[in-house]
């Protein structure tokens, strides 16, 4: 078992710098004209906060008026608010007709305080409609304004399949059946003498520089590998320089405990950079020893030899869950299972610290099943659950890290 206590600091959301497709502003006295009221509204009229909706039966929902501006891109619907209570909301969308389940998205919202909660859809073609279902069944909710505004458009590069692990002198730290075995050329997991995880250097870290999203992959960029060996454990530390002249530090000491093996580490820069995609931790479960296998994320999949983020429960967007919202997990533990031997991974929640798991791994491919930590803004009401990427970008401050542990 891998137990995790994780946390990131000095970092920051930053707003992405592109301009919005669509804002509409919802504090003035016309801000309720064009909208149609369909069912349990009891209560729709203009405040200067924003358009005040108060539902009054168990399937509240209203439709926006027709909004402009398109585009073939990804989007985020972004909407600020503040609800009394709280809870799950549904947004659909349409370009004529009526509106459908496989066109929607759902999140959720905290209650008493004001947030932006985003949603992605895949475009905004003309003439686009938006069916709006509050968060609270009884309850009362101030809309201030609705944004239509690009995503990030970043695809994760093919990655190399996870290499054999260490090749030259190793150092070994061992808790039980777990084994960790590291040098300065990789670094691998076994489990009762099978190789089970590779803990790959072959890792996209992105970030955005005036606009662009820039990356590199820190096997190629790497200028140092070092590695000390320890009275109770083993320190290493990689070096890259990014394609903008920043310079990154990866250090993680292990040490054997009763439950496992312990990571302790921290990641650097000496230059400020928005961060789009930066893996803390990625265990490349089975690469090169077995395919799809029975695994586990707990409140979100139980499976037996059959994928994640799969629509035999949930179909449509909603289904893609690889990097889901904290509040739905319902303990925290990731784990497979293959050849009688079991690999789970624990952590405890902190913030800008979001899990990933995808079994088998069509995120960065190789043919393992991906189990990880990555930094992403966490406190987002709503992040796109397909990917472990950062939309809006974190801030990193220059020489300012993050700071995580695994065992």
């Amino acid at each position: 078992m891998i137990r995790s206590l994780t946390t990131i600091l000095a970092v920051a959301a930053a707003a992405a710098s592109a301009g919005d497709i669509v804002h509409l502003g919802l504090t003035g006295p016309t801000a309720t004209q064009g909208w149609v009221l369909v069912k349990d509204i009891v209560r729709f009229e203009p405040t200067p906060e924003g358009l005040l909706i108060e539902s009054g039966g168990p399937d509240p929902h209203l439709v926006a008026p027709p909004l402009s501006g398109e585009t073939s891109e990804p989007v985020w619907v972004v909407l600020r608010w503040k609800a009394d209570g709280g809870g799950l909301f549904e947004v659909f969308w349409s370009r004529g007709g009526g509106f459908h389940p496989d066109r929607s998205a759902r999140g959720h919202v905290r209650g008493s305080r004001w947030v932006e909660s985003r949603l992605a859809l895949p475009s905004w073609p003309a003439g686009t409609r938006l069916r709006i279902d509050p968060p609270d069944s009884f309850g009362r909710v101030v809309l201030s304004s609705i944004r239509i505004t690009p995503r990030i458009s970043f695809a994760m590069p093919p990655s190399s399949p996870a290499g054999p692990g260490p090749t030259g002198s190793t150092h070994r730290v061992q808790s039980g059946p777990t084994e960790l075995l590291a040098d300065t050329g990789g670094v691998c997991v076994r489990v009762a003498g099978m190789p089970f995880a590779a803990m790959d250097d072959h890792i996209w870290i992105a970030y955005r520089d005036r606009g662009r999203v820039r990356g590199f992959q820190r096997h190629e960029a790497a200028t140092s590998r070092n590695i000390e060996r320890e009275p109770d454990g083993l320190t290493r530390s990689v070096t890259a320089n990014d394609p903008d002249g920043g310079h990154w530090t990866f250090v993680w000491r292990a040490r054997a405990v009763p439950a496992g093996i312990d990571i302790v580490g921290e990641t650097t820069c000496d230059a400020a950079r928005q961060v789009v995609c930066l893996p803390l931790r990625l265990l490349r479960v089975g690469a090169g020893t077995f395919g799809e296998r029975k695994a586990l994320f707990c409140g979100l999949e139980y499976l037996n030899d059959e994928p994640s983020s799969s629509e035999a429960d949930i179909e449509g967007p909603a289904a893609e869950r690889r990097a889901p919202a904290l509040h739905e997990i319902t303990a925290p533990l990731m784990a497979v299972a293959a050849e009688g031997r079991a690999l789970g991974l624990t952590w405890t929640s902190s913030p800008n610290t979001q899990p990933v798991f995808d079994s088998p791994d069509r995120v960065f491919g190789g043919g393992a099943h991906a189990m990880g930590l990555f930094a992403l803004d966490t406190a987002a009401d709503s992040l796109d659950e397909s990917r472990p990427c950062s939309d809006p970008s974190l801030y990193l401050r220059a020489g300012a890290g993050s700071r995580f542990a695994h065992c």
